[in-house]
């Protein structure tokens, strides 16, 4: 579909360290990075677009409606991905891309054999990353409405690493955040042997976001921050209870397959 681009997708949990990674990958001329796209639901925009009555039937009549269908999503991904002209390499980052629908719909768009990087964490250590950049601002009420009630999906998104995980997707690679942490250049060579990409020498002392990404459009502080050396973040605010036994359960869950 895009002969002189190969699409990589970073999908899974947040607050897993794929914003970072993101940001190495970035300093290596052939990789283009950007922040938490919305690529995925614009594609289904723009698919689902001619089932509507009217253009159904007139499209079906003059036989084009699956021409036209792959026109208007090809259009929106070149439209997105405009800026990256000069790249060989395209990281699409969203968590989604591994529900059945939306990974079918990569590998249509994308290639049969499109790579996927999946990240994960222990959903209580994902809750308390969002507890403690969110409190004392909200309320308990309020960030358990905004993470655990659909604001961040991370029952989709468990969901999604639980069916990559049963049914054994080869063109699937799985990192842990302690990974991303503690063995950054081993879980960087892993990412390049898994996508071929081209050989570079990342600088991990100076890491910076080389994307836009204002974290006031999500209103939270310093959602996607990257500090200049790889560390981990240290939590000021202890998880309360309830939180901390709803993350046991769902990293129970996510963890089912292996």
């Amino acid at each position: 579909m895009f002969k002189n681009k190969t699409f990589i997708i970073f999908a899974g949990m947040p607050r897993t360290g794929s914003t970072l990674i993101t940001s190495i990958l970035s300093q290596n001329p052939h990789v283009y990075g950007s922040g938490n796209s919305p690529l995925v639901d614009l594609m289904w925009s723009a698919y689902k677009s001619v089932d509507q009555d009217g253009a159904r039937k007139d499209l079906n009549a003059q036989k084009r409606l699956e021409e036209i269908r792959t026109d208007l999503v090809v259009s929106t991904i070149k439209s997105y991905y405009k800026n990256a002209t000069d790249k060989k390499f395209i990281i699409e980052k969203s968590r989604g891309w591994l529900l059945a629908a939306n990974r079918k719909l990569a590998k249509k768009y994308f290639g049969e054999d499109v790579k996927v990087v999946c990240f994960r964490r222990p959903v209580e250590q994902i809750l308390s990353s969002f507890y403690n950049l969110m409190h004392p601002k909200y309320s308990d009420e309020h960030i358990y409405n905004w993470v655990l009630g659909g604001a961040v999906p991370i029952y989709d998104n468990i969901k999604g690493c639980k069916l990559s995980k049963f049914v054994k997707d080869p063109n699937v690679l799985y990192f842990e955040y302690d990974d991303i942490i503690n063995n950054t250049p081993d879980v960087l060579n892993k990412i390049y042997e898994f996508c071929d990409l081209p050989a570079y020498q990342h600088d991990l002392s100076n890491i910076t976001r080389c994307f836009e990404e204002d974290d006031f459009s999500y209103e939270i502080n310093k959602l996607h921050e990257v500090r200049p050396t790889i560390s981990r973040r240290s939590h000021k605010v202890e998880l309360p209870e309830q939180f901390l036994k709803i993350g046991q359960d769902l990293t129970r869950q996510l963890y089912r397959y292996g």
